[in-house]
């Protein structure tokens, strides 16, 4: 009896250190891929985008899936793709080299296993609808199972992003190559390459292989090329470098929470991160390979401040190929409680399925929120200084006597330690005269 108090007493200080994240509910994802006749090899399952379930309702803390997630299948073409939230229906790719990339729909993990079957590729294309590379790493050997992801195209000298009529994923097979087709000829496409292991390697204005062929006969750049057009398709990848560091509140590690990393610098309006990982129950995270000599900054996302704070945003500097680089401890900060009504002006009752959702430079935009059947909304915690309030109320816009308030249906607000009683009025929508303000909005 003795010895199972003292355990317990250990126990409980431990328990008493951590602060948790919303924990979500986990599946994984399975299923098995047959390829072609005659086709052999591994597929790739890609996990790009989610939506929430009907059935479940968001608000401004739920924490989006962290994604994408990739697996590769195994030698009898099952793949498995581990913790993900089975609230939510997943989104992506299936692509095998060639064969036809299979979209994946509204996938339920807890649904049970997947059984897709792909389709040979038609490589019967004029060469001005098609790139082949190759993708290699720092020794000169092949990278099987990159994944080479097509964002931009270029036609008639007008560059596009993302690109279109195109394929948006490849892989490469054993020897490193890999084959990208356009439904409509192209000049060029620009993206990048990632593989388990590699820092990502981004690639600008691959030429087509027409525009190779010319190349090679002419030697000089064809028509409708930009100057850093690269003619030879090969791509080399390197291990890059590691980032981590510890999180922590009042001096206790806090499990579980989503930690962002951008390019962007700490307070600037872009919320496109490139990576996210959850802390462990120390609160320490990791990322490895980033590619070196880089600034990022590390950002937080909606669902942790809810609970304990924010995560302060933290620039960073990325050492050489092959460093680790220590951030130290990062503490929470502080965090802000706005609680308040939205009145309309014809005294109407609020529509149902009104909602709102937040707004930050660093973190992006939280899941919708319900209002109120009598127009109140609340949040619990909001991070930073500035945070914008994006209302959705059909029927209604915002009134522009309300200083406060910006075009269309936003509303910027400079948060204060406590903000209470905030009245927001909008009034019924005038036509077209809200949809010329929206196009203003948007031309700015």
């Amino acid at each position: 009896m003795k010895s199972k108090r003292l355990i317990a007493a250990m126990i409980f200080p431990l328990a008493c250190a951590l602060v948790y994240a919303d924990v979500p509910v986990g599946a994984d994802l399975t299923g098995h891929v047959t390829l072609p006749e005659g086709k052999s090899g591994a597929a790739t399952v890609l996990v790009r985008y989610a939506q929430l379930k009907t059935n479940f309702e968001s608000s401004v803390s739920t924490r989006n899936p962290i994604l994408p997630k990739r697996a590769r299948t195994d030698s009898n073409g099952n793949f498995k793709i581990e913790s993900l939230d089975a609230r939510w229906l997943y989104f992506g790719d299936i692509i095998a080299p060639g064969c036809k990339l299979q979209p994946l729909d509204q996938i339920d993990p807890a649904a049970g296993p997947l059984d897709v079957s792909l389709e040979t590729a038609n490589t019967n294309v004029p060469p001005d609808r098609v790139i082949h590379g190759r993708v290699i790493d720092a020794n000169g050997s092949a990278v099987s199972g990159a994944l080479i992801n097509i964002e931009g195209t270029t036609r008639n000298g007008q560059g596009t992003w993302p690109g279109y009529d195109i394929d948006y994923f490849s892989v490469s097979d054993d020897a490193g190559n890999f084959v990208v087709y356009g439904k409509t000829p192209f000049v060029a496409a620009d993206g990048k390459v990632e593989a388990t292991g590699y820092a990502e390697a981004s690639f600008e204005q691959w030429p087509s292989d027409a525009i190779n062929q010319q190349w090679s006969r002419t030697g000089s750049m064809p028509e409708g090329l930009f100057g850093y057009a690269k003619p030879l398709h090969q791509i080399t990848l390197i291990k890059g470098a590691a980032l981590q560091g510890r999180l922590l509140q009042d001096g206790r590690p806090v499990a579980n929470a989503e930690i962002r990393i951008n390019r962007c610098g700490a307070g600037s309006d872009c919320w496109f991160w490139g990576g996210a990982v959850l802390t462990d129950y120390q609160g320490r995270f990791s990322f490895a390979n980033l590619p070196p000599h880089q600034s990022w900054c590390i950002c937080g996302s909606w669902d942790l401040p809810a609970k304990a704070g924010a995560v302060p945003q933290t620039d960073v500097k990325i050492g050489e190929d092959g460093s680790t680089n220590d951030l130290g401890d990062l503490n929470l900060k502080s965090v802000s409680k706005i609680t308040g009504r939205i009145h309309l002006s014809d005294c109407r009752p609020i529509p149902a399925n009104s909602h709102y959702f937040l707004s930050d430079a660093a973190m992006g935009s939280s899941l919708p929120s319900s209002v109120g059947a009598d127009g109140s909304f609340h949040f619990a915690a909001v991070p930073g200084d500035k945070v914008s309030i994006f209302l959705r109320v059909s029927g209604y816009q915002l009134t522009p006597r309300d200083g406060m308030l910006k075009s269309g249906s936003v509303t910027n607000v400079t948060i204060v330690p406590t903000m209470t009683n905030l009245v927001i009025e909008m009034k019924p929508h005038s036509g077209i005269n809200s949809f010329l303000e929206l196009i203003r909005y948007f031309m700015r």
